[in-house]
């Protein structure tokens, strides 16, 4: 009893003990880590950076090894001693490196903007709903002009009434929904899920339970629709194979059937399905890989993985009808004959789907979209046409002319050119202003002066005005945004105070290149070289005749390809290549791969074609001359000087600029 509660007390203290420890060592975001030049490096700046560099695995910087933190670390205080060196140089208040942050500001700002103001927005939203999936009916009353509207309203909203007092939907979408496909089946609609239909309808349905229908009649570019919930149910996707057993010539629907069935039996006495599907299965794509369908299966999206191929309805029905590990019985569709096994499945979540929305919202909607956002934002903000200056300003262009016609412009009064075509919060946009951008911006060269093509070049420049106008205080409202323009503003430093200390002093040194090539060169050596001549022809028909006539009459090899060789420039050399290096032509290469003999003609695809080639001689492997060789090591030579005079540079910066590592702090966390 008394050793139980010593082990009992001793496994307390040791809990304690480590619970103590883990407190002790958990570190907060603004930990400080190392110090540069009285800058901070805190966990929080360093786990960002760590988490943008490209790794295999996403892993937290806290669960990387000891060595792994200090050499990230080093590498991190390097890239910010270089961008306190740039600000200790003025570059930072440069104006051409100002004019460049400006100047690709909008490249960076526009998009992320869109991300977080519509993007964004429909991609949490439609990936929340592909969590479930949703059975449906509908009624069209169709639209035939605008004076048919008010009629086709009033049509709906009565069948909306009945259909709340309880008449049956699917006898009234057989006798008035103007959509004959749904129509026949009672309006009901295949499984869908978010981001399938239309917007106009979705978003009412997601709102409805069972058997509900939304209370008024949806408009839509086709018309008034009434949309009826018939279920809502997990978005679960199944992976399954299969074993198809197709009538034929020689096999007959009844032979067929009968082969199923004893497939089946096989099946339910222990026998291997993937070996059956191998062996029996008609179905060319799947029986090979043991009648896999290749993928998880939606009844809303098809095959998420292979470009949403769906099966058929009756595949699909007895497929879903299963559970994991269960066969089902003989499935017959317009195919044959199926015995289908449900392997497994899963049910969709969010995250799972976010990037398939996204992908799907950038093609489908975000044009249309923006164009309707900007369109508000125009109205909210003040910005639009003066459509008098406007017109008065065509009346004074020769609509037939361009802008790099001479003059162009000559018919404008001086009085018009003060007048705002363009209004803006800002004032806005004078013909004045307007004509010199025409004049002196490089991409406005040849814009026609017809009244369509000025009013789309100005469109798209004031588009751009709103736009700078819209993400002006980006920075303000999104932190990650303002980190990652710093991060923008911090790499045009690194490159120009590099570019200046590295990269400009990287020039090619004979001296050290021939130094460095006398250490090294017992690793230059050439490949095999053939000396050969060759005959090339296109067609592979010409090219066996050729080679049975050359094996035959070598001596003939110079005529003939002096006669017949279709590779330019070669008639006149009778084919003759000279020396070919294996290492370095592709040609040698295919020869090499064949072990020729010393006056041997082969036959060797190549390019769109065929060569017919003749070894005169193969010479051996030898050492590279010094200039040969330059090639091969130019490269190493290079990252050895640009390795050295980094060494050097950062030697003398962290004699300029103080470094401080918390070492204490480190090995207490990551080497724990």
């Amino acid at each position: 009893m008394l050793l139980y509660r010593w082990r009992w007390l001793t496994f307390l203290f040791l809990l304690g003990f480590n619970l103590l420890f883990a407190q002790s060592t958990e570190l907060s975001p603004d930990a400080v880590l190392a110090k540069v030049g009285g800058e901070k490096i805190t966990l929080e700046e360093l786990a960002y950076a760590y988490q943008k560099t490209p790794r295999k695995e996403q892993v937290d910087i806290v669960d990387i090894p000891y060595d792994s933190l200090r050499a990230f670390l080093d590498l991190y205080i390097n890239f910010r001693l270089k961008v306190l060196e740039a600000k200790s140089r003025g570059y930072d208040r440069d104006s051409s490196v100002l004019a460049e942050i400006r100047r690709h500001r909008n490249s960076i700002a526009i998009p992320y903007f869109f991300e977080r103001v519509l993007i964004d927005p429909y991609v949490e939203k439609v990936a929340k709903r592909r969590e479930w999936e949703l059975k449906a009916s509908v009624i069209l009353i169709g639209i035939k002009d605008k004076k048919d509207s008010a009629e086709a309203y009033a049509k709906a909203r009565r069948l909306i009434d009945s259909l709340q007092h309880g008449a049956d939907f699917a006898a009234f979408a057989q006798q008035y929904s103007d959509d004959r496909f749904t129509a026949q089946k009672g309006g009901e609609l295949p499984w869908v899920t978010g981001g399938q239909i239309l917007r106009e309808i979705e978003d009412p349905l997601y709102q409805l339970k069972e058997g509900e229908v939304y209370p008024e009649p949806i408009k839509t570019r086709f018309g008034f629709f009434i949309v009826k919930l018939l279920k809502k149910e997990p978005h679960i996707v199944v992976r399954a194979r299969h074993i198809l057993i197709t009538p034929s010539a020689k096999r007959d629907s009844a032979a067929a059937r009968q082969l199923a069935d004893s497939l089946l039996q096989l099946l339910r006495n222990g026998a291997d399905f993937a070996e059956l599907a191998k062996q029996f299965s008609d179905d060319k794509y799947s029986a090979p890989k043991g009648g896999d369908l290749g993928g998880y299966y939606s009844r809303s999206l098809g095959f998420m993985k292979l470009g949403a191929r769906r099966l058929v309805p009756e595949f699909e029905e007895a497929m879903f009808a299963l559970k994991d590990g269960e066969i089902s019985d003989v499935v017959q569709t317009s195919y044959g004959f199926h015995i289908i096994r449900r392997d497994s499945s899963k049910r969709i979540r969010a995250e799972d789907v976010l990037e398939d929305v996204k992908r799907y919202y950038k093609t489908t909607y975000f044009q249309q979209d923006r164009k309707r956002f900007l369109d508000s934002m125009r109205k909210v903000l003040g910005y639009g046409w003066n459509e008098f200056v406007f017109q008065q300003f065509i009346a004074g262009l020769d609509t037939n002319q361009t802008t790099l016609d001479s003059a162009w412009d000559a018919g404008i009064p001086d009085v018009l050119k003060k007048e705002v075509l363009y209004r803006t919060p800002y004032g806005g946009l004078t013909v004045g202003a307007w004509i010199d951008s025409l004049k002196t911006l490089p991409k406005y060269r040849g814009v026609g002066l017809k009244p369509r093509q000025m009013r789309s070049a100005i469109n798209r420049a004031m588009e751009l005005v709103l736009l700078e106008d819209l993400t002006k205080d980006l920075e303000k409202q999104y932190p990650e945004f303002a980190r990652l323009m710093q991060e923008f503003h911090d790499g045009i430093l690194l490159f120009r105070v590099e570019n200046e200390e590295v990269w400009s002093k990287l020039r090619f040194d004979s001296a050290r290149a021939r130094a460095y090539y006398d250490s090294t060169k017992d690793r230059y050596w050439t490949g095999d070289r053939y000396d050969i001549s060759e005959i090339y022809v296109l067609s592979k028909k010409e090219a066996d005749s050729l080679l049975a006539f050359l094996k035959a009459h070598p001596d003939k090899f110079d005529s003939v390809a002096a006669a017949r060789t279709q590779r330019r420039g070669y008639r006149e050399k009778q084919g003759y290549w000279g020396g070919l290096d294996s290492k370095q032509h592709p040609l040698a290469q295919k020869i090499k791969q064949h072990n020729p003999k010393q006056g041997e003609i082969l036959l060797v695809p190549y390019e769109r074609g065929y060569s017919i080639v003749l070894i005169h001689r193969i010479l051996p492997p030898r050492q590279k001359t010094f200039e040969e060789a330059i090639p091969d090591f130019a490269t190493q030579l290079q990252d050895q000087m640009q390795q050295e005079l980094t060494q050097r540079w950062i030697a003398k910066l962290r004699k300029k600029f103080p470094v401080w590592i918390n070492e204490e702090l480190i090995r207490k966390v990551w080497k724990k």
